[in-house]
């Protein structure tokens, strides 16, 4: 199972990308592991998250293999999603000061994994 990261701790809402891919090749990301991240994302920040239609990240190889993954990142109040992989993808769009929030985020999934309650996920798939 892949949480792949992308544009982490901006100053907008948590966003995860329903698809991944490029024009020609698009596959979609595991709607439970979206959910999952989805409701953490909630209970962490108070705030829900915004869905974003595709993205070109390296979650695409574990979804083409059949893997359970999903991309999770943020938004920036004034660049919105974009520049990502560009000059604009910079660490001046780092919030220091949420980068706390950020782990509290992956910390509360991956308890999520060890109370056993992602396992459905990869059950589903057998793996």
């Amino acid at each position: 199972m892949v949480v792949n990261l992308e544009l982490m701790a901006q100053d907008g809402l948590y966003v995860i990308w329903r698809c991944d891919g490029a024009v020609l090749c698009q596959i979609p990301t595991t709607p439970a592991l979206n959910d999952a991240l989805s409701q953490v994302v909630a209970n962490v920040t108070g705030q829900p998250l915004q869905f974003a239609d595709l993205i070109n990240s390296d979650a695409v190889s574990f979804l083409a293999a059949d893997l359970p993954a999903t991309v999770l990142g943020s938004s920036n109040k004034r660049l919105g999603l974009g520049g990502l992989h560009r000059p604009a993808d910079n660490l001046s769009r780092v919030l220091t000061e949420r980068l706390p929030e950020s782990v509290a985020i992956l910390t509360a999934f991956i308890r999520l994994g060890e109370k056993g309650e992602l396992q459905n996920i990869t059950t589903a798939l057998d793996l």
